[in-house]
């Protein structure tokens, strides 16, 4: 009996892990998108602060 619950045990937290690990990875990609369009908008910014004072 001991056995079957720590089987048990071992897929249910393999499962919240995976689950853990997805969550993550969806707000890494995230975060790296936010990031990439805050760059282009400081860049966009910077491009066209450098042609008004040019």
């Amino acid at each position: 009996m001991e056995q079957r619950e720590l089987w048990l045990w071992l897929r249910t937290n393999k499962r919240h892990r995976h689950e853990l690990e997805s969550k993550v990875i969806t707000a890494q990609i995230s975060q790296s998108k936010m990031g990439q369009i805050f760059g282009f908008i400081l860049g966009l910014l910077g491009l066209g602060c450098g042609t008004f004072l040019a």
